[in-house]
């Protein structure tokens, strides 16, 4: 169960669905010691995606943001003269797909 758990927040993060969509991910549970810790976690994803503005996804891992420091650094060794800030822009733009309605905004 920790593992289904685990597989779905790091994938998916936290949204609007997330509590509705766990159970279904979840493995079938028999005892009632199963039950309840999985109804817990349940509860406590819900409680999560409380706090998720409408329409958004937040991410439920730091891998995510653990990845982004690696390329930072990987940056940083690359183009060590250009200056942390425009590292920080660098490492912004490598996670985004920039349209032409974004930078005309």
């Amino acid at each position: 169960m920790s593992q289904a758990l685990c597989h779905e927040i790091r994938t998916e993060g936290y949204h609007a669905d997330s509590a509705t969509l766990l159970p279904d991910k979840l493995p079938a549970v028999h005892s009632k010691q199963a039950r309840q810790l999985q109804e817990e976690v349940i509860a406590f994803v819900a409680s999560q995606c409380e706090k998720v503005p409408a329409g958004e996804r937040l991410p439920g891992s730091s891998e995510v943001l653990e990845s982004l420091i690696g390329k930072g650094k990987r940056l940083e060794g690359q183009q060590s003269q250009i200056g942390f800030t425009r590292q920080i822009l660098a490492m912004a733009s490598s996670v985004v797909t920039v349209t032409q309605k974004e930078i005309g905004k």
